[in-house]
């Protein structure tokens, strides 16, 4: 069915998914998050997230912690600013995105189209005015300034 050096061998599966890239968006978009956390504790267990996403496209995304603020950079190559959408409410911030490719016959296409969306939420409010964004050379930059804490200690005597 598949040839090997990038050649697709087979005219009826030319524009259809890579069967590996399916399973692995079933794989992330469906299971359980209690599993995730489990099987990848370093992926951000830290903060609660949640994913949604159409056609494959997805961005990864890296979030620091300091003292006083929290930082995330995203991956966004080929994406106008005009397509992407931040929202913050309390201690969740949205990320949306999409990404349009040129349409056309491709000998083959690995990148990917369509649009996501990935929510976090911080232990911690955000100070929903401090919020600085920036896209520049693909890479989406966010400082968000921490305001005080949800929760607080309970004393037990």
């Amino acid at each position: 069915m598949f040839g090997f050096g990038g050649h697709n061998n087979d005219q009826n599966t030319q524009n259809s998914e890579d069967p590996f890239n399916a399973m692995m968006r079933v794989f992330a978009n469906e299971m359980p998050p209690m599993l995730l956390r489990s099987a990848f504790p370093e992926g951000g267990a830290r903060f609660g997230s949640h994913t949604s996403s159409t056609g494959g496209f997805n961005a990864p995304v890296d979030v620091k912690d300091s003292e006083s603020h929290y930082y995330l950079e995203a991956d966004l190559p080929g994406v106008k600013q005009q397509d992407v959408k931040l929202t913050v409410d309390d201690s969740q911030l949205c990320l949306s995105a999409s990404r349009q490719l040129e349409k056309g016959e491709y000998y083959r296409k690995e990148r990917r189209e369509g649009s996501f969306e990935r929510c976090w939420t911080f232990p911690v409010r955000i100070v929903e005015d401090s919020v600085k964004a920036n896209l520049k050379d693909g890479v989406l930059k966010v400082e968000m300034q921490k305001g005080q804490s949800m929760g607080k200690t309970i004393n037990i005597s």
